[in-house]
């Protein structure tokens, strides 16, 4: 019965080593935890967010580290339009974690994961949805 078990242990310490190299990762893989970039990937450096709701909204993008700032918040905007805001425009630093917070009009606010900030052009795109008795933001 010991051997069993031990034969087991094997099998079982033998899987778990080889379940990330079967996903393609590395074991020896690691994060910098001096580069705050590295946990926040991918980054971006502007927001859009896409009204497809029935609803008004309005967002800001900020960040809430040991120099916090927030852009200006946009003008509410209706259904079928869309505001972009460049994060680099307000001069925060290469690989500082951001988010967006978003306000439909008479309705619950919505925060976005954590992302990263960097000059790179790419940009992240944040969807409105529903009525204005059940607003929802959707990230992409």
């Amino acid at each position: 019965m010991r051997a069993l078990h031990r034969g087991l242990i094997r099998v079982v310490v033998g899987l778990a080593a080889a379940a990330p190299m079967a996903a393609g990762v590395s074991a020896q893989a690691t994060v910098k935890l001096d580069d705050p970039g590295a946990l926040l990937e991918p980054c971006y450096q502007s927001v859009t967010v896409s009204n497809d709701g029935a609803f008004a909204v309005a967002f800001t993008v900020r960040a809430e580290n040991s120099d916090p700032f927030s852009t200006e918040w946009t003008t509410y905007f209706g259904r079928s339009e869309a505001r972009t805001l460049d994060v680099g425009d307000v001069g925060v630093g290469e690989h500082t974690p951001v988010h967006v917070e978003a306000v439909a009009a008479f309705g619950n606010p919505f925060k976005s994961r954590d992302f990263s900030f960097c000059h790179n052009g790419h940009t992240k795109l944040i969807e409105a949805k529903g009525t204005a008795a059940d607003p929802w933001f959707e990230e992409r």
